[in-house]
């Protein structure tokens, strides 16, 4: 739960490793009243408390495919509009097992 405007609202989950301290100085727990997820995998997201649970990139791929595409533009080549590279989500203490909601059953 978080506080907004004196009322109790629920959230499902928080993006970022700067909200572990606000979390806690809401009185609140993670995970277990509230999940968090961090973005890159720093060296330093296996040390917090809780470890961090986070997407990891593959930094040295980044790179190629940013050098490429920059030798391709000043080539004049043909430069795709994106590049899609494959991350990991790499799980750690910082969050919680997903609820399983149920199917709602058949209609009255």
């Amino acid at each position: 739960m978080a506080i907004y405007e004196g009322r109790r609202r629920r959230l499902v989950a928080l993006f970022g490793a700067a909200a572990i301290a606000a979390i806690r100085e809401a009185g609140l727990r993670v995970p277990d009243d509230i999940s968090i997820v961090g973005f890159d995998d720093i060296a330093l997201a296996a040390y917090f408390d809780p470890p961090l649970t986070t997407v990891r990139l593959p930094a040295y791929d980044l790179g190629v495919a940013a050098g490429k595409a920059l030798l391709d533009r000043v080539a004049g080549r043909t430069v795709p509009d994106r590049t899609l590279l494959p991350t990991e989500l790499v799980v750690r203490s910082s969050t919680a097992p997903a609820v399983k909601k149920e199917a709602p059953g058949p209609g009255p």
